[in-house]
Order: structure tokens, then C-alpha cells, then sequence
């Protein structure tokens, strides 16, 4: 079985944190103790308050269940450099139900594919958006 756990940036110093995903309200936060989902209720919020941190809704990645070829963990919105020097970004494509790659491609062309375990986490959508040289 794959580990679910997911990243986000943290709303105080924009570091990344990593655990489980909770909401509370229009709340998000990482629940570093626990790895799997969960839903949080006012009563567990307050007995696990310092284990809550807060994070910024849009920077809420996924782990993929992947590590690139360093064994650094790959996760949604991760930016990822192939062999031949494309980057591209990671996504969930809720048809397909997994996890793809929008590759900018040397030419300045965009492909799409679902090619991401191999390369390298070169940072990603949120913290390195100069990496992808094109719009979409």
C-alpha cells in the first residue's frame, strides 16, 4: 500500500511541512503526527493544536508514491528536469485517476505524459514558477 501524506507551505514562514492533510473550516493544515487523511472536529483541533500547522490552501501537494532518480519524493506540484534538460510539472488528472507531467519542452512546446519517475525535483510550481519558461 502506498503512504498518503501530503506537503504544504507553512502561513507563518512559507516552509514546507509534511504529514496529514486536515481541514477545518476554510481552514488547511498538516497534521505532522498523523500520515494518513483526516477530517478534523473542534475537539480534536484542540488537543492536537501544536501539531497543527497551518498552511496556504494552493500550495497543497500530494505524495505521488514516486521518488525521482535521487529518492527525493515526488509530490503534486513538484517541478521535475528529464535527461534532456525539459522541465516539467506534476498534476493530478482526475480522469485518469494518477498522477501526470506537463513537460516544457526545449522547443517551447508543452507534452503531457505520465513519465515522472525518472529525472530529478528540480523545486517546484509555488516556490521556482521561472523553471516552466512558457505559459500554458
Amino acid at each position: 500500500m502506498r503512504e498518503i501524506k501530503f506537503r504544504g507551505k507553512r502561513k507563518d514562514n512559507n516552509e514546507w511541512v509534511y504529514g496529514s492533510l486536515v481541514t477545518y473550516g476554510n481552514q488547511v493544515f498538516i497534521w505532522e503526527k498523523f500520515t494518513s487523511g483526516y477530517i478534523a472536529t473542534a475537539e480534536v483541533k484542540r488537543l492536537f493544536s501544536e501539531t497543527f500547522i497551518e498552511v496556504v490552501p494552493e500550495t497543497v501537494g500530494q505524495y505521488t508514491g514516486l521518488k525521482d532518480s535521487k529518492g527525493v519524493e515526488i509530490y503534486g506540484g513538484s517541478l521535475i528536469k528529464d535527461p534532456q534538460g525539459s522541465v516539467g510539472k506534476v498534476f493530478y488528472n482526475k480522469t485518469q485517476s494518477g498522477y501526470l507531467v506537463n513537460w516544457h519542452k526545449k522547443d517551447g512546446t508543452w507534452e503531457t505524459d505520465s513519465c515522472i519517475g525518472y529525472g530529478i525535483v528540480v523545486g517546484d510550481i509555488y516556490t521556482n514558477p521561472e523553471l516552466l519558461k512558457c505559459t500554458e
